[in-house]
């Protein structure tokens, strides 16, 4: 029954809005506005944005649930380590406040561990 129910909410929350690439195309611009950043994974609920560089990467998981989109950034920086941070975006939420709030969060995580 729940992935019937899954398929539901896909349907109608995904499928109807054009695919993911669609409906959160403003967000996925946004995360591929570094040219070395590209879509490396889509699927019916799912996009993973990556940039790789010569010692460092970062991914950027969107995924469809629910109650919204789940936005997971996990960055290998090398020697700095890595480091990951997790987002939670209610359903129908602007896409420009989820970028202002993913911006605003990776700022400060950077400062904090850049100093």
């Amino acid at each position: 029954m729940r992935v019937r129910d899954r398929d539901r909410m896909l349907v109608s929350n995904v499928d109807a809005n054009g695919g993911m690439k669609i409906k959160y195309s403003e967000l996925i611009g946004w995360l591929r506005s570094d040219p070395n950043a590209k879509i490396t994974k889509i699927t019916r609920d799912h996009i993973t944005i990556s940039n790789q560089m010569l010692t460092t990467r970062t991914d950027f998981y969107l995924t469809e649930n629910f109650d919204g989109l789940d936005v997971d950034w996990n960055a290998n920086l090398g020697r700095m380590g890595r480091h990951q941070l997790k987002w939670k975006f209610k359903k129908g939420m602007n896409q420009e406040d989820m970028i202002i709030r993913i911006g605003i969060d990776i700022q400060k995580y950077e400062q904090k561990i850049f100093g």
